[in-house]
């Protein structure tokens, strides 16, 4: 312990280097253009020049500056000086601010655009009442779509000539102040906006500290501007996220989980929804801004929480990017990906595909079970003695995706194959009900080929109406050969299987006055299933469901703080299975959430829920698959849809570097989906039974930005399930807790995580405890290129699981590898500098095989 704690402080120390770094664009405050001939100069306070800067030809300045106070001057030939006071601290960082100089001429900020007929005007002012001189204001359409901008003249007033009407959204900036949001209601004619007071964000001696905002909620949900370093030590769109380390959000890079209090995130990309490969991929560098619905209302209907990366667009050129994993612990696992963007006008070309490969030991197994079946009981312990897993997959994906001032669609069509086979050798000794020894293998594998297309467009169908749509296929053909044996005796599976999936999505957004909006969406998914069962148990299996969601939203605000939303509907759900009839599901949806705001840092929202969900196919078959000569597992086709109950209440709030997010959850589950262990004569089945559920979950999270280069976040959680199928109910309780820290220094970042024990109870009634483990990740990058490597020490720990039922006990101790990666990637640009929204295939494979 004393050696980590040495090691965190010699990390603070080594970032606390002295110095600030500020940098950004001159533009011409009547046109926005860049000003490609000014100059930074920087001065010690009795005007002695330390040094000039020239801009770039996009207008940009940056440089870095030792502590201290300083004197800035930005001027340039034919516009007016500006000159500002800088207060340099440690590890400042502000290399994005928007200058805006007036021309020599030109009265302040009065915008020539005399076609345009609305004139929106105001005046700009500090806490203390002073007019703030050359603060950015800009006029954004409801649907963030910028109108027009402006800056402040020396007494804080501004003017902006538009045609926009309806719900609109003003947004003032200023050196040294925190950003604010105003929204309004424009009409025709001239609109006064009245006087906009500013907040100092940090003052010393009269000065102004000149320190950029990165997180401010805007309407409803949290808007984020990634920081430098942030995007710097980040590779993919997960690690971005983890580095913003937003509240409540835990993010686990090595495997892509983004989770809000234990419940899944949807992650979006422009506004269309992102897969796992899409998100992994995603350049941070070419992340805009990062908008974070904690309490999702709109096109977000339906998501517990989402997250929408908003990437630059680019009209020409391309870039293509080749990566490769690879493991470094003594077995072959590695996946190598290749990809090409090419964009051409408003139309975006992807190209890309990648191959995967695995072949490792499989984990070793300790297992001691009872069986107390009809006819007697049986107890045996079974040690492997041997095992591998081989897995190897590749797909292929071409997207288009075209871009408009009303419009956003995509195509998009791919092709995934998978094959893995399992095997595993061991010993079993029977004690009871006679002593016998048997030597025991299995060998599980699994073949699928799936073609899939899909199609989303966004419209703007009039002024504040958006119409979005989707639509999505998919067709699996699999395979699943099954072959267990114990001496001469074996029992085993041969199945194919043949899935077509199809959903659509219809959804109409109207923007209503004072911010309202009104919202209706429906949505069906149906899937239709084959599978032909021949083996120890053979059968002909054919299913299909429709599961049809009818809502429609309306969202309230009673007041600046205060916002309510409404969502109702009906959920209509139809399931067909060969040899029964045909059973039809009518179901009330009830939503509701009343979120307060009594500040902009401070959020507190409250969540009701009711809905319902339908079984897999696979386990409303009433098809028998094996497990070994006393286990089976069997489908029931009895099932009925599951009805949910749930209630949430978050409260969170930002104390200058530190975020605290707090959330209790209730969940009750009518008809909930668990495992039942049926003894009959000579074996034991595994079956799925309807019951109950019941969970209370609270969770408090804590993150601190120590500095620009160190933070840490902290979190755990207080559960208690109970799990009730009539034949057994069994409560449980359980803690976790984590730690994480993150460090950058110059090309390299450093990642920490660790996890305490924990115990887990699923609906299968199984236990498991987990032991302490560690996540550790190190990158490295120059120009082109980055390697990061990463190990985790939990496939290396010993893992338990147990179950204690009437009918099954079962204790099990599982040993893995320790588990060790490094990834390669190396990207080159062709053309124009593009955006690198990265995205790669969708590569999961559906199929309704009982196993």
């Amino acid at each position: 312990m004393r050696f980590i704690t040495t090691i965190l402080l010699i990390f603070v120390a080594v970032g606390a280097s002295g110095k600030g770094t500020y940098g950004g664009f001159v533009q011409d405050a009547s046109t926005g253009k860049p000003v490609t001939e000014a100059k930074w100069e920087i001065m010690k306070n009795d005007s002695t020049v330390l040094g000039t800067r020239s801009v770039d030809n996009k207008g940009y300045c940056k440089f870095s500056i030792d502590d201290g106070a300083y004197i800035l001057r930005i001027s340039a030939p034919g516009f007016e000086t500006v000159t500002g006071t800088l207060n340099v601290k440690d590890g400042d960082i502000n290399d994005k601010m928007i200058i805006e100089l007036k021309r020599a001429t030109q009265s302040a900020s009065v915008s020539t655009d005399s076609h345009k007929g609305n004139t929106l005007k105001g005046i700009i002012v500090s806490a203390d009442g002073q007019p703030i001189e050359f603060a950015s204001v800009r006029l954004l359409a409801a649907d963030s779509t910028f109108v027009g901008g402006s800056a402040t003249d020396g007494e804080g007033r501004f003017e902006i000539s538009n045609n926009q009407t309806g719900n609109c959204r003003v947004i003032v900036s200023a050196m040294g102040f925190v950003p604010k949001t105003v929204d309004m209601d424009i009409a025709r004619g001239v609109i006064d906006a009245g006087t906009i007071t500013l907040v100092p964000e940090a003052r010393t001696l009269g000065e102004v500290t000149v320190k950029g905002q990165s997180m401010t909620r805007v309407d409803g949900y949290l808007q984020i501007i990634p920081e430098k370093l942030q995007v710097k030590h980040a590779a993919t769109g997960y690690q971005l996220l983890r580095n913003v380390m937003l509240p409540g959000l835990v993010v686990n890079p090595f495997n892509g989980s983004v989770t809000l209090f234990g419940q899944n995130v949807s992650l979006y990309i422009n506004g269309e929804p992102a897969e796992y490969r899409m998100v992994q991929n995603l350049r941070p560098k070419d992340v805009e801004k990062i908008e974070y619905h904690d309490a999702p209302v709109g096109r977000y209907a339906g998501d517990f929480a989402a997250i929408n990366f908003i990437t630059r667009q680019q009209t020409t050129g391309g870039y293509v990017t080749l990566d490769a994993q690879q493991s470094l612990c003594g077995y072959l696992d590695g996946i190598y990906n290749g990809f090409g963007k090419i964009n051409k006008g408003n139309t975006n070309y992807y190209v890309f595909g990648g191959y995967r490969m695995h072949n490792g030991a499989a984990v070793q197994m300790e297992k001691n079970e009872e069986f107390n079946l009809l006819s007697r009981s049986i107890e045996r312990t079974f040690n492997s003695i041997g095992g591998r897993n081989r897995n190897y997959g590749e797909y292929g994906q071409l997207t288009v995706k075209n871009s408009g001032e009303a419009h956003q669609v995509s195509f998009t069509a791919g092709l995934t194959g998978a094959h893995s086979v399992a095997t595993s050798s061991g010993r079993t000794v029977y004690s009871e009900p006679i002593s016998l020894t048997q030597l025991t293998n299995s060998r599980t594998a699994n073949t699928a080929l799936s073609p899939r297309m899909s199609f989303y467009g966004n419209f703007n169908v009039r002024e504040n109406n958006v119409l979005v749509t989707s639509f999505n296929a998919s067709y699996t053909h699999s395979k699943y050969n099954y072959r267990y044996r114990a001496d001469e005796d074996g029992v085993f599976s041969d199945t194919k299987d043949k899935t077509y999936n199809l959903s659509a999505q219809v959804m109409y957004r109207m923007g209503l006055k004072h911010n309202n909006s009104l919202l209706f969406s429906l949505k069906d998914n149906f899937r239709v299933a084959s599978t032909d069962y021949i083996g120890t148990y053979g059968s002909w299996q054919h299913m299909w469901n429709s599961d049809m969601l009818l809502l429609a939203e309306y969202t309230h605000r009673l007041s600046q703080q205060l916002r309510f939303t409404l969502r109702s509907g009906l959920s209509m759900i139809n399931t067909g299975l060969h040899n029964y009839d045909h059973e039809n599901y009518i179901s009330p949806v009830v939503y509701t959430q009343l979120t307060y705001n009594p500040t902009r840092s401070q959020q507190l929202n409250f969540r009701f829920e009711i809905k319902n969900s339908s079984p897999s196919l696979s386990d409303r078959t009433e098809a028998e698959q094996p497990i070994d000569m006393i286990m089976s597992r069997r489908g029931n086709p009895s099932l009925k849809d599951v009805k949910h109950y749930n209630l949430n209440l978050t409260y969170s709030t930002q104390i200058r570097r530190v975020n605290l997010a707090l959330h209790l959850t209730g969940t009750y589950q009518d008809n909930a989906l668990t495992t039942a262990y049926l003894p009959e004569t000579d074996k034991l089945v595994l079956t799925t039974y309807n019951g109950d559920y019941k969970s209370v979950n609270f969770t408090p999270m804590v993150t601190w930005k120590v500095s620009d280069n160190f933070s840490l976040q902290t979190g755990g959680s207080l559960c208690h399930f109970d799990y009730d199928n009539k034949l057994e109910k069994q409560p449980f309780n359980f803690a976790t807790g984590m730690v994480s820290l993150m460090y950058y220094w110059r090309n390299l970042s450093f990642n920490l995580r660790c996890n305490s024990t924990s115990r887990y109870f699923v609906s299968n009634y199984q236990r498991t405890f987990d032991p302490a483990s560690v996540e550790f990740s190190m990158a490295w990058m120059h120009r082109n290129w980055r390697i990061d490597g990463w190990f985790d020490t939990y496939e290396r720990a010993n893992v338990r699981k147990w179950i204690d039922v009437s009918a099954y006990k079962m204790s099990q101790r599982m040993h893995g590898r320790f588990a060790a990666m490094v990834k390669v990637t190396y990207s080159f640009d062709f053309g124009k500098k593009v955006n690198r929204e990265r995205m790669e295939a969708d590569t999961s494979i559906d199929s309704s095989i009982l196993k």
